[in-house]
């Protein structure tokens, strides 16, 4: 298990304070940086054995939107007459002898 820790010296400059955010939520105090994440480390495992399960909750989004985006109801008529819109401007395109870039020998 990893549980990542925050080592700050204090502000008075005399030590170490090494720290875990929650759930833990504990923190340990000492002259050195090494001891004072000994120290943590000792209250991290002693609250572990306390009989305490470390978990992650996930809750799913109510309102997920990810998965929406990029699909399309084929059977719906807005969505049939934007392919027929879609397919038309293309065959159009297609026809149109206008595309200067192809005659200009630049590979563009």
């Amino acid at each position: 298990m990893q549980i990542p820790i925050l080592i700050q010296k204090l502000p008075d400059g005399q030590g170490f304070e090494a720290r875990t955010g929650g759930p833990l939520g504990l923190s340990a105090r000492a002259p050195e940086k090494g001891q004072a994440v000994r120290d943590l480390e000792g209250l991290v495992r002693a609250r572990l054995a306390a009989d305490v399960e470390y978990a992650v909750l996930t809750i799913p989004d109510a309102r997920p939107l990810i998965p929406v985006f990029g699909t399309l109801d084929p059977a719906d008529p807005a969505v049939q007459e934007w392919k027929e819109n879609v397919e038309e401007y293309r065959r159009a395109s297609d026809e149109r002898a206008d595309y200067p870039w192809l005659d200009a020998g630049d590979g563009r």
